[in-house]
């Protein structure tokens, strides 16, 4: 069941290769960038506050066409 909502919003489940940890770097730096873009900058009273945020931080990376680059 959930290996079907990554399918359904058109999302590749890519692993990291072994021995090539640059790889899996990349990911803990773009998660480093949305968390000091989002819960180190701003309070959230719920977390509906919290996924509307990540939501509006998130949209501008997806193209007019609706692909991520």
């Amino acid at each position: 069941m959930h290996n079907d909502l990554p399918a359904a919003r058109d999302i590749d489940h890519r692993t990291t290769k072994p021995k090539h940890p640059w790889t899996n770097g990349q990911v803990e730096r773009m998660n480093r960038t949305i968390k000091d873009a989002t819960v180190k900058r701003f309070y959230y009273e719920t977390h509906d506050q919290l996924r509307e945020h990540l939501a509006n931080f998130v949209a501008p990376t997806t193209s007019l066409s609706g692909s991520r680059p």
